[in-house]
This record gives structure tokens, sequence and C-alpha cells, in this order.
């Protein structure tokens, strides 16, 4: 999945273009198009991220990469003001993602408004190598706004 913005999309473009969630190795908490379909329906715009993270805190590590692109792919547009976001995570089997370790995407989820629906996924995909995660977001209704920013794991972001 590429890092993509769309305006007023159609839901078929959203849910081709974020096909990977959809094929991403064997679900353990999985996405359907039915969830792609309830954050693009009716979206003023949706922006779709990817990102890879490594080592201790690994999953913030890839949501931090993924942020970063939002900068290219949304210039302008505040991720956290989005109303619906869809976060899937991937990772290899023999490094798996541990329940001690969903405490980074916690932290990620209550950036949001609090009136934000977020819902999230994992997969597993030998495909990563060693610790590798893949995070891959879809967030819908971003608002134009100057971005404050607050620290998030080892970087300060948007807020």
């Amino acid at each position: 999945m590429r890092s993509q913005f769309f305006i007023s999309p159609s839901i078929e473009t959203v849910v081709e273009e974020s096909a990977d969630i959809l094929n991403t190795g064997r679900s353990i908490i999985s996405f359907d198009t039915a969830d792609i379909n309830y954050v693009a329906k009716e979206a003023v715009n949706v922006l779709l991220l990817e990102g890879y993270g490594n080592g201790s805190c690994r999953i913030s590590n890839a949501i931090e990469d993924a942020i970063i692109k939002t900068c290219p792919a949304a210039k302008g547009f505040d991720l956290f003001s989005a109303n619906k976001i869809l976060i899937h995570l991937s990772y290899n089997e023999k490094k798996p993602i541990l329940s001690a370790d969903l405490s980074e995407l916690t932290q990620f989820a209550d950036m949001f408004q609090a009136d934000a629906t977020v819902m999230w996924g994992i997969s597993c995909d030998n495909n990563l190598r060693d610790d590798t995660v893949t995070a891959r977001l879809i967030a819908s209704n971003l608002t134009l706004s100057p971005v404050k920013y607050q620290h998030y794991g080892n970087k300060d972001i948007g807020k």
C-alpha cells in the first residue's frame, strides 16, 4: 500500500488501494471490505499510510514512520483530526506482537479526538524480516489546520 491522499474518493478506489490490509498474511484480528467501506463511506477525504519499524518500540516506530509520510501526502491536513481510523499491524511469527506491546497502539489511538472511531487489526506476515512491524493506516475526514506538535514515542509529531 502506498501512502496516498484522496479528496472525495469512491469506496472502490479506497478498497482497491488498501487491498494489502486484506491480503497480508494470516489474520489474527482481521478486517474485511466492510470495515474499509465504513471508514471511506461519505468521506470528504481519505489518507492511506504505511510505515515500518524495528527494535524496541517497533510498533511506535512503524506508526511514526507512517505519520512522517503524512506531510508530503496530505500537506496542511491534521491526521489527528480524522474521525475514522483503521490501523493494521503485521509482524513475522518468529517475533510476535505481545499484548504488552499493544500499549504503544493504545497511546497512538488516544491522540485522536474522543469521538473518533479507531479500529485495529493484526496479521502474521512471514515475508517480513526479523522483528519488523508494518503499520498501515486508513484515516478519513481530516481537516486543514495548523499542526501543533506533541511527543509520541521517540519523536515530536503533529497533534
